[in-house]
């Protein structure tokens, strides 16, 4: 799905590290595949008026994946990404404090899943891989 009416978008990503080091990432499954399939996918959305893209990052995480800012002890900014956002895509990744306490998320979201990296890459929605390829290859390294 393209961004047709070119507004700029924000997106986060949490994220935990088990007791081996292995990344997980957090992503949704929409509840109407009119918005974005029926993968699995990074929570975005629009940057309201007056938002910040962290604010509008941190707002749409908790509607969609139920992360509640007080579980998250790290965030960073993933980068801007152009394509195929035109008005582009401010990511973040969000250290979690603890992986199994999330609030209820919206109507929005059909289902979360904890994958890895490499779970992502054969089963999320295909335009969001290289920004989550990006955010492993970041937090491998850190």
């Amino acid at each position: 799905m393209s961004n047709s009416d070119n507004k700029p978008r924000a997106g986060l990503i949490p994220y935990y590290l088990d007791s081996r080091g292995n990344v997980f990432m957090l992503f949704m499954i929409p509840s109407d595949s009119a918005y974005g399939g029926s993968k699995p996918q990074i929570a975005k959305g629009k940057i309201d008026p007056g938002e910040t893209p962290l604010q509008a990052a941190i707002r749409e995480a908790h509607e969609e994946l139920g992360l509640n800012p007080s579980n998250t002890f790290k965030i960073r900014k993933l980068g801007v990404e152009t394509n195929p956002y035109k008005a582009g895509l401010h990511l973040y990744l969000a250290q979690v404090k603890n992986p199994t306490k999330f609030d209820k998320f919206s109507n929005e979201t059909a289902e979360i899943h904890w994958l890895t990296p490499e779970d992502f890459e054969f089963l999320g929605r295909k335009i969001h891989i290289p920004y989550v390829q990006k955010a492993a290859k970041l937090l491998t390294k850190s």
